[in-house]
């Protein structure tokens, strides 16, 4: 179970803190690629992200190329959240030079518990990756 997931460190991928532009967009996609590089074929990595004000997570299943989103306010992805994902595993793929189809991955927005107020989210992400390492399961079963 301790290879089973896989964390991405929140600071070098989230846009919170910092104007972001085409360089520090490719330096957060770097880490993602980077990360993407020293993760096992099966893992299933978590990415607690901080788009500006609010933590959302993506979920991502290497072994079905999936990634799931997690929104506390209940709302679609954030679009940059989509754009470093893609440029990560385009970088990845590249480092990697493994083939295109590797390259086709899937997007599930998760029905996940909504937060009752403004400023519980940190924790709805947290508790969603105990309740998704507890059972990872429980991502197949919420999908929309």
């Amino acid at each position: 179970m301790v290879d089973t997931f896989g964390f991405f460190n929140p600071t070098e991928v989230s846009l919170a803190g910092g104007l972001d532009n085409d360089t520090r967009r490719e330096s957060r996609a770097r880490c993602i690629a980077n990360r993407l590089q020293r993760a096992g074929e099966n893992q299933i990595l978590f990415m607690p992200y901080n788009p500006k004000y609010h933590w959302v997570l993506a979920v991502i299943d290497l072994s079905l190329m999936t990634i799931y989103y997690l929104d506390p306010l209940g709302k679609d992805m954030v679009e940059d959240l989509k754009k470093i994902i893609i440029i990560g595993f385009r970088m990845f793929q590249a480092q990697a030079k493994t083939q295109p189809s590797r390259k086709n991955l899937k997007w599930s927005n998760v029905n996940a518990p909504i937060q009752p107020g403004n400023v519980e989210c940190g924790y709805y992400v947290m508790r969603y990756m105990k309740e998704i390492i507890e059972n990872h399961d429980v991502l197949c079963e919420k999908v929309n």
